[in-house]
């Protein structure tokens, strides 16, 4: 007598493994795929990064250079000027601060209260100032450094007898003659 038994008997029960492992590895080999490719766009990225880091390393630089170069160009004309004026500025009632201005604190040596008529004493200081300044200014280290030069001109705020916005308007206007008539006497 012969026993048979049904084929793959034996094997049934192992038989849904090999489809299951093959969806295993194909699922594996897309989370790899899917790996691969944001690792290579993470590099991409780094490279990116690299390059605009170096671009703001190179532009840093730049500009940390021309700061000091500025900054150099200012203290080599804040020394000019300080030697050269050091003993006329308090005889003038003037400061020369840091940011290079040259302030004549005494407007009653300047002006008359209310006009822009240059006073004769504010005329002597004139004459010794501005040559001077002007040399120092056009000299040829600082000539081509320099790109404006400021004259201002102040006044009271207090205006008697008139209304704020009155007062306002003519400060600006006594101001502005005043700077006019400064700047048309240097340049004559």
């Amino acid at each position: 007598m012969t026993l048979l038994l049904p084929e793959h008997s034996s094997n049934s029960a192992e038989d849904h493994w090999i489809p299951l492992s093959d969806l295993m590895t194909g699922l594996m080999m897309m989370f790899l795929v899917v790996a691969i490719v944001f690792m290579v766009k993470v590099n991409k990225e780094a490279k990116r990064a690299e390059a605009q880091a170096l671009i703001v390393s190179t532009q840093a630089a730049k500009l940390k250079s021309i700061a000091l170069a500025y900054s150099d160009i200012r203290g080599q004309i804040y020394e000019d000027l300080f030697q050269t004026f050091r003993n006329d500025l308090p005889g003038w009632h003037a400061v020369l601060t840091r940011d290079l201005s040259i302030k004549f604190e005494e407007p009653s040596v300047q002006f008359d209260t209310g006009l822009s008529a240059i006073k004769p004493d504010f005329v002597k200081i004139l004459n010794s100032f501005f040559p001077r300044y002007a040399k120092i200014l056009s000299a040829s280290k600082f000539k081509d450094e320099i790109e404006e030069v400021r004259i201002e001109g102040h006044t009271s705020s207090i205006w008697k007898g008139q209304s704020p916005e009155l007062a306002y308007y003519e400060n600006m206007r006594l101001s502005q003659d005043r700077t006019r008539a400064v700047l048309q006497y240097v340049l004559d």
